[in-house]
């Protein structure tokens, strides 16, 4: 998806061109490519439906006080559209944005008060196949679980793959400490198998912070599956 900024002479272009659609939302004017819809009502995808349902009731479902806390919050603390680095996110959206992720991971809608967002942290990642056992290996430079990382991994790629896209499917989160986390069964549900010692695979690591709705960029790289 690319964002357009339009001149004097175009203000603005609707529908769809050669399997290329046009769109205007609140964050600006964007152009992306029609999808191929092969399973619009998959387990996974019908997942995030609910858990975006659950979210935006819950956000009807708060006190006005409570809104006012969040709009403070992303007044304070400036969040930015993904498609519009210029366009400021309301407290509404930082509030879906953020929650729909803490849900995903299991956790519940934040309500409690807004803290700081915490210091950040240098981190490092690995996919290892120990006999069959999958897990990713984090190295944290600050090791103070201030954040959760929600960790997105892809199916295996050829050694000539080098595009990521939308490919990882959410698997399993930790917080940010050294540790080793153990994903074997998640993947192998999504997946159906275990990738082997020196085959590839994309992985997402996206970080949200634990007491405030501070969601930091993906970090996001094809690794090799390596062995301990």
């Amino acid at each position: 998806m690319a964002r357009i900024i339009y001149t004097g002479i175009v203000e603005s272009i609707r529908g769809s061109i050669g399997g290329s659609t046009f769109q205007a939302n609140a964050y600006g004017y964007t152009i992306k490519r029609k999808p191929n819809v092969i399973r619009p009502n998959s387990f996974l995808q019908n997942n995030r439906k609910l858990v975006f349902s659950q979210v935006t009731r819950a956000w009807r479902g708060l006190t006005q006080a409570k809104r006012d806390e969040y709009d403070s919050w992303a007044s304070t603390y400036p969040q930015y559209s993904k498609y519009n680095p210029e366009s400021q996110l309301s407290g509404y959206a930082v509030f879906v944005k953020y929650n729909v992720l803490r849900v995903l991971s299991g956790k519940t809608v934040l309500t409690a008060a807004l803290g700081t967002p915490p210091d950040s942290d240098t981190l490092t990642y690995e996919v290892e196949n120990n006999a069959g056992a999958l897990s990713i290996n984090i190295t944290s430079t600050t090791g103070d679980e201030e954040w959760l990382i929600l960790f997105f991994l892809s199916r295996k790629f050829t050694a000539s793959q080098l595009f990521i896209g939308t490919s990882p499917k959410y698997i399993k989160d930790s917080t940010n400490a050294t540790q080793s986390v153990t994903i074997t069964t998640e993947y192998t549900n999504i997946y159906g198998y275990v990738p082997s010692v020196g085959e590839n695979v994309a992985l997402d690591a996206l970080l949200i912070a634990d007491n405030c709705p501070k969601v930091l960029a993906r970090d996001s790289s094809i690794y090799t599956v390596v062995a301990p």
